[in-house]
This record gives structure tokens, C-alpha cells and sequence, in this order.
């Protein structure tokens, strides 16, 4: 529940929204049209540990309390009261100088219940607030999360088409795919294999990945320009498969 007020108000016209009127309501059917031993069946019926709110009057308050005196998590709202307290409130923006103290008094207190209840009503805003960006987070993790998915595999589709399925399976992909072993890691490594003689691809890609032959490994600077070249193309390659993903996935 929270503070609500919509429209304008003015007195002139006599209209009043119904938006602030916000309520459920309850009905059992006509008793004259019901036979007694199917009356029980439309009582709405609940325990008082069920109930969050109640909205009454200031009078009766005290005689509910003594009712439900065992629930004390129990709050009481006088929502309908809300509408004349903003009225009053637009009423005192000026403060007659010649008002009584009793008055002035009486319309600090109703003032006050006035802040007090949206002060309430911001505070359950703040928490909805928290919620939702703890929710956010998730969602954002969540698509982070995704979005790593998908990298790791096209960088094994890559691999597959460059150096064949059988290197793309086994060791290598139980790499990419469990450990967090960085994607541009990977890219630098194929590209320094596919410059290598090999006779079995996967391994041979397997062992450059995990020690890292593309930053460790001393070759010749046209060996390396060669590798850098195609490192770009793959990256390009890469980038271009990661987009349309995300655009089939958006």
C-alpha cells in the first residue's frame, strides 16, 4: 500500500476520482436467495495471523485491538482520511496570524500524520527500489553470462572449421567451455598453431592454449607477423559471428 493521488481537486465542480478509492470488495450473494445449509460455503473466513492491514477509524480502533490483541504485527491505516488532510493541507499555506494556538496545533498534528504516512510510503518505495536493482543485477549477470556462452561457442565452431572436429573436441573444449581461460587467450594460440606444422591438430592447440606458446614461445619475426595477421582475421571473424548472435538472441 502506498500513498496515492491523482487528478485535481476542486470543489467547484463537485467531481471527485474514485482512482484514491483503491479496494476489494467481498460479496457472499443475496441471503434471501441462499439455503442455509449452503450459506457456509460463501462466509470469507481467515485467521487473524492472515491479516497485514487494517483501515479504520481513530474510535475504533481500541475496540479492534482488544480483538485481535494477540496479532500485534497488525497495522492501521486511515486511508480515506488522507483526501481531507491534503485538502486542509493546500487550505494552511498561509497561516493566519490570528489563529489559535489550538488550531495552529491541530493542524501541525494532521500535517505531521500527513508526513509521516508518505514518509512510510517512500520507505517501501526505497525497498521496491533496492528490489529492483537487486533484479537488475540478476538480469544483467544473467545476460553476461549468456553472452560468454555464446563466445565460447563460436570459438569452438572457429575451430572446428579451421582445423577440423576432431581438434575442436576432447581436451580443447572441456578447456573453453569449463574453464575461464580468456577468449582472446584462445584466439592468439589457434592462430599460432595454424602457422605451426602439426599431426594432431587438438593436441598440438590443447598444449599451446594451456601454456600459452603465442606470448612464450620465440619465433622468427616474420613467423610472427604471419601469426598476428591471421590472429586479426580470426578476431574479425569472431567479432562479426559474436554480433549476429547477439542480434538473433535480442
Amino acid at each position: 500500500m502506498s500513498p496515492l493521488i491523482l487528478g485535481s481537486i476542486d470543489d467547484e465542480i463537485n467531481l471527485q476520482g474514485y482512482s484514491w478509492e483503491r479496494e476489494w470488495r467481498y460479496t457472499k450473494g443475496k441471503q434471501e436467495e441462499m439455503k442455509k445449509e449452503t450459506e457456509e460455503e460463501y462466509k470469507l473466513r481467515f485467521d487473524y495471523d492472515d491479516i497485514i492491514y487494517i483501515c479504520c477509524p481513530d474510535e475504533d480502533e481500541n475496540q479492534i485491538q482488544e480483538i485481535v490483541k494477540e496479532n500485534q504485527n497488525i497495522k492501521y491505516l486511515k486511508t480515506w482520511e488522507e483526501y481531507n488532510e491534503i485538502i486542509d493541507f493546500l487550505d494552511t499555506k498561509d497561516f493566519d496570524k490570528e489563529d489559535e494556538v489550538e488550531e495552529l496545533e491541530e493542524k501541525q498534528r494532521r500535517i505531521g500524520s500527513l508526513i509521516n504516512r508518505y514518509e512510510s510510503g517512500y520507505q517501501q518505495i526505497d525497498k521496491l527500489k533496492e528490489r529492483l536493482d537487486h533484479i537488475a543485477r540478476i538480469i544483467e549477470e544473467k545476460k553476461e553470462k549468456k553472452k560468454e556462452e555464446i563466445k565460447r561457442e563460436i570459438i569452438i565452431k572457429i575451430i572446428s572449421d579451421k582445423l577440423g572436429d576432431e581438434a575442436a573436441v576432447g581436451g580443447v573444449e572441456k578447456t573453453i567451455r569449463n574453464t575461464d581461460i580468456e577468449i582472446n587467450l584462445i584466439i592468439n594460440n589457434l592462430a599460432y598453431t595454424l602457422c605451426k606444422k602439426y599431426k594432431n591438430a587438438g593436441a598440438y592447440l590443447y598444449n599451446s592454449i594451456n601454456k600459452d606458446h603465442y606470448s612464450k614461445k620465440n619465433y622468427p619475426k616474420q613467423t610472427k607477423d604471419e601469426v598476428d595477421k591471421l590472429r586479426d582475421e580470426i578476431i574479425n571473424e569472431f567479432n562479426q559471428s559474436l554480433e549476429r548472435h547477439l542480434d538473433l538472441e535480442g
